[in-house]
């Protein structure tokens, strides 16, 4: 086992505790993403978007990521499959990584309403469109902690299953090799995410320690400010450029919060 391995399985432990404790709420979520935020979480979605990609193309699926057909509607769902096992109709699908705490979840121990409260907006805004060109919808929500819609599952283990039972294999060897690859996709999805968790955990605290570095390093250069200075003048060296360095070097150390 490779040490960054064992970095990782480290930090996916202390991940959970690690919301609680910090601030002393479930909003600690929040801090993980908080190195810059925006692109984690990005790149977060985009390798759940491409590990669901390849479950679809694994059973035979003809798969277009990030289709652009739609965009006149101003919408951009994250994947569109043609010739899905057991579906007669193309579907689209719309990825979604949700925290444990946002304004959807009323209650922090109620996985399953979270979820379905995501489902429903993903639902809104796209069933209707998508109907209307032909094609089913179905949103794949994942929280960061990896629990996911029942749906997600049960869709995963019938187009496995359809296309075991396509190649000649009994009921019961097609159930069991799908049972067996949705667990692996679904592991393999959830160790993507809880990956991204433990990034943001390091750049974060990596951020937090260069602020607190910065800090004392700063106290310390404006503490004996005063001294030099009059120093300066009283030996008539004063230097305007010293001033202007000691400013810039100032500004561009003060690091806007990125939560």
């Amino acid at each position: 086992m490779s040490n960054n391995t064992i970095i990782y399985s480290l930090l996916n432990v202390i991940y959970i505790p690690f919301i609680f404790i910090f601030h002393g709420t479930w909003k600690g979520s929040h801090f993980v993403g908080s190195c810059n935020r925006e692109h984690m979480a990005g790149h977060r979605h985009n390798k759940v978007r491409d590990i669901f990609a390849q479950v679809l193309s694994d059973v035979g699926a003809q798969v277009i990521t990030e289709p652009a057909q739609f965009l006149d509607q101003g919408l951009k769902p994250d994947i569109e499959a043609h010739v899905v096992p057991s579906y007669d109709s193309p579907i689209t699908f719309d990825i979604r990584i949700t925290q444990p705490a946002t304004s959807l979840r009323k209650d922090p121990r109620n996985a399953l309403n979270h979820l379905r409260a995501n489902e429903k907006q993903k639902n809104d805004l796209y069933s209707h469109p998508m109907s209307e060109n032909g094609f089913m919808f179905m949103p794949i929500i994942f929280e960061s902690l990896g629990n996911t819609l029942p749906e997600v599952r049960s869709f995963m283990f019938k187009i496995y299953k359809n296309y075991y039972s396509d190649r000649g294999e009994s009921n019961e060897e097609s159930t069991m090799n799908a049972v067996r690859k949705v667990r692996f996709w679904l592991k393999k999805i959830v160790c993507a995410i809880n990956k991204q968790n433990s990034t943001g955990i390091l750049c974060r605290t990596q951020n937090l320690i260069n602020k607190k570095n910065f800090s004392r390093q700063s106290n310390n250069k404006f503490r004996d400010r005063p001294h030099m200075i009059q120093a300066e003048f009283e030996n008539g060296i004063e230097d305007e450029n010293n001033f202007q360095i000691q400013e810039i070097d100032f500004q561009n150390g003060i690091d806007e919060d990125d939560a």
